[in-house]
């Protein structure tokens, strides 16, 4: 957990110092959004990022994680799409932007968002039944 702790704090340390370059200064509590609920991983890193951008003061306001879980992450990026240009909404990505979007779930894909950070790499496997044709 320290680990994750230090990791975080300096993907954060560097995205926002992009950030203030670029004159980011949230006039309002920053929202951070989690698509699963409390406890879950999305969750459980957005309250490690709200910790960090707290504990260094790395915000001016209050910050505030808000879980919407469900849909495999959609009701989550769709609450954060629907304040387009408004930066005091932060969205914990996952894989399940570009898999709704994949498949047909969802006509939201990466493109309809801006990455700030890199905080984590999830890996996806794909799988087939031992008896498939699909050998690679």
């Amino acid at each position: 957990m320290r680990l994750a702790c230090y990791l975080a704090t300096g993907a954060l340390a560097t995205a926002s110092m992009g950030a203030l370059a670029q004159g980011w200064s949230p006039q309002k509590n920053v929202e951070i959004v989690a698509g699963s609920a409390p406890g879950g991983s999305n969750d459980n890193t957005a309250r490690t990022m709200e910790r960090v951008l707290l504990a260094h003061k790395l915000v001016p306001t209050t910050v505030t994680v808000v879980n919407r879980p469900g849909g495999g992450g959609s009701i989550a990026y769709t609450y954060v799409s629907q304040r387009p240009g408004d930066a005091h909404y932060l969205y914990i990505a996952s894989s399940g932007l570009l898999s709704n979007h994949i498949v047909g779930a969802s006509s939201l894909s990466h493109a309809d968002f801006t990455p700030i950070a890199l905080l984590y790499e999830d890996h996806a496997v794909f799988m087939v039944p031992t008896g498939s044709s699909i050998r690679t």
